[in-house]
């Protein structure tokens, strides 16, 4: 899997000839499945160098279809503490999860939804395959309602990647950028994937960390948005409230140290 991925990377007329285009995809799709809640399946895939060319196609070196597939993987693989190592060495890589977290939407709206004449036809292909495309109105319709659930779950999928990374304290100076922090309580890419952590979930794997909870005590908005969430009746509304009950030791201990 690694090689055709790395095969279609470094020869665009191989990647271009006959159905070569969605080899890519379907082999990072693949290596993400083999190593799903298997730790010996992801150290085996690691040992046989499927980080470098998932990290490529997690640049955005093809199209975001891959990304969103790498992402997927890689965050597979992030999740055992045995191949944690192997993802971190590339230092780029939170980073670039963080981006697609923030982007995701809006990479999917202009590269896909925005235009009709412009949607590629593997694109369209793999979002309706196994749907119904009897009629040209219908087809649009699926292939919009599609291109939603797949920039949710590129967003999702990239939150479960930065996840990992925010569970080491190490990490968390860079996953509490102002500007990434800000927008968590508004992330809720992976509704439809209950083990998704969202962006409240994020901010819980943060606020487990008493340098993490100074970051969130830092920004108003934040706890007003937590706030909310916690009296809301939505999915997250317990994550919320553990969050501020985090918080609130916090307080407790900065008001224990001025007495």
């Amino acid at each position: 899997m690694a090689s055709l991925i790395s095969k279609g990377l470094r020869s665009r007329r191989w990647l271009l000839k006959d159905h070569n285009i969605y080899i890519p995809y379907y082999a990072a799709h693949v290596i993400g499945s083999y190593t799903m809640n298997r730790p010996d399946f992801a150290a085996k895939a690691v040992s046989q160098g499927v980080i470098p060319p998932l990290v490529e196609l997690l640049r955005g070196r093809l199209t975001w279809v891959e990304q969103r597939v790498a992402v997927r993987a890689i965050g597979h693989i992030t999740a055992f503490e045995s191949t944690f190592a192997a993802v971190a060495m590339h230092g780029e890589v939170l980073e670039l999860a963080i981006e697609l977290a923030l982007n995701s939407l809006e990479i999917v709206y202009t590269q896909f939804i925005q235009s009709e004449d412009r949607r590629l036809k593997y694109h369209v292909d793999l979002l309706t395959r196994g749907g119904s495309r009897a009629s040209s109105g219908r087809g649009r319709h699926i292939e919009l309602r599609k291109g939603e659930e797949w920039a949710s779950q590129l967003q999702c999928w990239a939150l479960q990647l930065i996840n990992c990374f925010a569970m080491k304290e190490k990490y968390l100076p860079i996953v509490c950028r102002p500007d990434f922090l800000a927008k968590l309580p508004s992330m809720w890419g992976g509704l439809v994937n209950e083990k998704s952590p969202a962006g409240i979930g994020l901010l819980l794997t943060i606020c487990r960390h008493k340098i993490g909870r100074s970051y969130v005590a830092a920004s108003p908005n934040i706890i007003q948005a937590l706030c909310n969430t916690a009296r809301s009746s939505d999915d997250w509304q317990y994550m919320a409230v553990d969050c501020l009950l985090l918080l609130l030791v916090l307080v407790a201990r900065l008001a224990a140290a001025t007495v």
